[in-house]
């Protein structure tokens, strides 16, 4: 049985580095919203003898999400693993100037569809499966109000659905 590894975010920086890692073990499924990001990811991972599934979506898209989760237990059943590292950093600005746009943005992306990916991926990682996200403590530092408000958000779900499973 081949073990899955769902990455959103999966197109640069952190998900795509755990991509490249993970690609010798695990069947990598890789969510991100730039397309051409995806397809050079599949190239590496490939030249390594790895396999991938791209998904280029927007995980503020529920209805897409909803798809991606129902495809992946039709096709694997399941998930052995979910590293979650797609997130929006919206511009570091003094609190009293955050743009409502980047702040309903970094609502929506940070905060929302990370509630709206537990609910569709948690059936998913079952009771063996494990899922990993990344806490960034720069909530109430200085120009990072919009940040570090949803990602403490986001922290505070995971943690409740950590306690809960």
């Amino acid at each position: 049985m081949t073990k899955t590894a769902l990455i959103t975010g999966a197109s640069r920086g952190l998900g795509a580095a755990f991509a490249e890692t993970l690609c010798d073990t695990y069947h990598i499924i890789a969510v991100a919203k730039t397309t051409g990001a995806l397809e050079e990811l599949d190239d590496r991972i490939k030249t390594s003898g790895g396999s991938a599934t791209l998904a280029p979506m927007d995980i503020t898209n529920a209805d897409a999400m909803a798809t991606l989760c129902r495809g992946i237990f039709d096709r694997w059943g399941g998930l052995d693993l979910w590293i979650h590292t797609a997130i929006h950093a919206a511009p570091l600005t003094p609190t009293d100037h955050i743009d409502a746009k980047d702040l309903a943005k970094s609502v929506a992306t940070n905060v929302t569809a990370t509630a709206t990916l537990i609910t569709y991926v948690s059936p998913l990682l079952g009771q063996t499966g494990c899922a990993v996200f990344f806490e960034d403590p720069r909530g109430g530092d200085k120009f990072f109000g919009s940040y570090g408000a949803t990602k403490a958000a986001q922290a505070a779900l995971v943690r409740s659905w950590q306690a809960e499973t």
